[in-house]
């Protein structure tokens, strides 16, 4: 069976992840620092507004959403091409860093975001990176609660309205950060990411099926029903 085209749509939030394959994306400080650089370079050269990062060994995951549909496909590729190139020269290696394709699942900004944003930055404490989402440096995580700066974070809309100022905001995330995330978010996130679905309520999932050319959530199990004949 072919696969599905990936569903992508400008300006609406997607979760993105990306495996690597035999070898660790990183090794050290100097190689997850040139990859954050490459990848807000990247983001910033393909309009792509970066919400939410985790940089791991084992995979990048990434928040974010694009200004044109391919936003999101030209900013993985341009992390393929430049930090790939530079992190074979330093080791001395050839061939690529990743498993296969990236996946990604667009996402209904007001009832996913903000889940899907903790999800993110809890990526490095469920791999057993961490003991706490602020403890790791290579996330958003620091920026959203006030620990550091990133110019590189694009603050979500729905981020700013945790409060009024800086300190409101960064106390209600931290809050909401350390709650964990919800029952059943992260089957939900990998299932979406696995086919590349649509997370939101129906009527966005009817908004965006008339916006992209494949269907935007999984075909219900089974085969469909004959039509039954009337008697005559």
């Amino acid at each position: 069976m072919a696969r599905l085209a990936r569903l992508a749509v400008g300006g609406y939030p997607h979760l993105v992840v990306q495996r690597s394959g035999s070898r660790a994306l990183f090794a050290d400080d100097v190689d997850a620092g040139l990859l954050l650089e490459t990848l807000q370079n990247a983001a910033v050269e393909a309009g792509v507004a970066l919400h939410g990062y985790a940089l791991l060994p084992r995979g990048l995951w990434l928040l974010a959403t694009p200004g044109e549909a391919d936003g999101v496909g030209r900013t993985m590729q341009a992390i393929g091409r430049r930090y790939v190139r530079w992190i074979n020269d330093r080791r001395g290696e050839r061939g690529g860093l990743f498993a296969g394709r990236y996946r990604a699942a667009l996402l209904e900004a007001d009832t996913q975001l903000l889940e899907a944003l903790r999800f993110v930055e809890w990526q490095p404490v469920l791999t057993g990176l961490a003991h706490s989402p602020e403890d790791y440096r290579w996330s958003s995580c620091r920026h959203h609660v006030g620990l550091v700066a990133d110019p590189g974070v694009r603050v979500h809309p729905l981020y700013w309205a945790l409060g009024n100022t800086p300190f409101e905001r960064q106390a209600a995330y931290r809050a909401w950060l350390g709650a964990g995330p919800g029952s059943g978010c992260s089957e939900q996130f990998e299932r979406a990411l696995s086919g590349g679905w649509v997370l939101g309520s129906t009527e966005f999932v009817r908004q965006i099926e008339h916006l992209c050319p494949r269907r935007p959530q999984r075909a219900p199990a089974g085969r469909p029903r004959r039509a039954v004949p009337l008697p005559p």
